[in-house]
């Protein structure tokens, strides 16, 4: 539960990163071992790791999602309107956001070197 709401089925693929598939990476991204591998540093820009179509514009959503092997900067979220950092440390992070984009897409920007696993992503519902 959150808060008087409650939360639907997770909506990723491959969210534990068993296959190097369903994710479209960036030149700073890798997938392998069960993880999403990002080394930002020394790049320009944002780097990013997404899935497409996955999301609703205007809905709300909760995000699940291990940070691991972390080094520096942080991995961001990209709702479509802005970055929100994840976290900057290993641990498992959630956060809650409306989407501004139909892209689940995570950015590898301020130099963010580790990496990301089990991301979780369900809609949050009103309660019945």
């Amino acid at each position: 539960l959150v808060g008087l709401n409650w939360v639907g089925n997770d909506l990723v693929i491959n969210g534990n990163f068993a296959t190097d598939s369903d994710w479209v990476k960036e030149s700073d991204w890798t997938i392998s071992g069960g993880l999403a591998n990002c080394n930002s540093i020394g790049t320009q820009g944002s780097r990013s790791l997404k899935q497409s179509s996955l999301l609703t514009i205007g809905v709300t959503y909760l995000l699940e999602v291990d940070i691991v092997n972390y080094q520096s900067g942080s991995p961001k979220l990209f709702d479509g309107v802005s970055n929100t950092t994840i976290g900057a440390a290993d641990g498992r992070f959630s956060i809650e956001f409306t989407a501004g984009s139909v892209d689940l897409t995570f950015n590898g920007v301020d130099g963010f070197v580790g990496s990301i696993g089990n991301v979780l992503i369900k809609r949050i519902l009103e309660a019945p």
